[in-house]
């Protein structure tokens, strides 16, 4: 379903980090993490796995990362966004209301030496909410906005 809707699966931004969040690893397939159920973090505390074996109530087993979380390169969203044509057309104009008349505006643009009020730049609003998913509270979900 989700391809027929041309949305990307969770998948592709899952990632796992240690219990500390000092060190994450690249992606990996879930048909490859049960072979990586030894995988041990760099930190000093030898006990930071990246999965965890969990019994289920029917008495099978699963595989799960320890501390998962989804990456959301915002490079990436930028250069999504460029790619759409209406979006690239509307850049650099309607400066003349919102973010553009605020004293936060005249701050970044002093500080770059005029170079957000040039017309061939904008400046991108990014926001996130969160929210934790069916009350589980070990596991957070996060939606990144841009405008």
């Amino acid at each position: 379903m989700l391809e027929a809707i041309g949305v990307p699966h969770s998948d592709n931004y899952l990632r796992h980090c240690c219990a500390n969040e000092k060190h994450s690893w690249p992606p990996l397939p879930r048909k490859e993490w049960e072979a990586h159920l030894d995988d041990k973090c760099a930190c000093k505390n030898p006990h930071n796995k990246r999965f965890e074996k969990v019994r289920l109530p029917n008495g099978k087993h699963m595989v799960r990362p320890v501390k998962p979380f989804f990456y959301h390169p915002i490079e990436e969203g930028i250069r999504g966004l460029n790619s759409q044509p209406a979006f690239a057309q509307a850049r650099g104009k309607g400066h003349d209301s919102g973010f553009y008349t605020s004293p936060e505006a005249d701050r970044v643009d002093a500080a770059t030496g005029g170079a957000l009020a040039q017309n061939c730049n904008s400046a991108f609003i990014e926001g996130y909410d969160g929210l934790q998913v069916q009350g589980l509270v070990d596991r957070s979900t996060f939606v990144g906005l841009y405008k």
